[in-house]
């Protein structure tokens, strides 16, 4: 069965010990959409494309 909606995270409330780009990858790659609350504070040109997360 199939959801009519799409699951997000808030990556600014997660690993909050690692970098936002970080975050946002390893949300992606999780199959996640990524949620910002506060997002004109960062690069989201940055943030679309984020190089794969290291596993550490």
């Amino acid at each position: 069965m199939s959801s009519p909606f799409t699951l997000a995270a808030c990556a600014e409330m997660l690993w909050r010990d690692k970098p936002i780009e970080w975050r946002c990858a390893r949300l992606k790659d999780q199959g996640f959409q990524v949620g910002l609350w506060n997002w004109p504070e960062h690069d989201l040109s940055k943030l679309e494309n984020p190089a794969p997360p290291s596993r550490s």
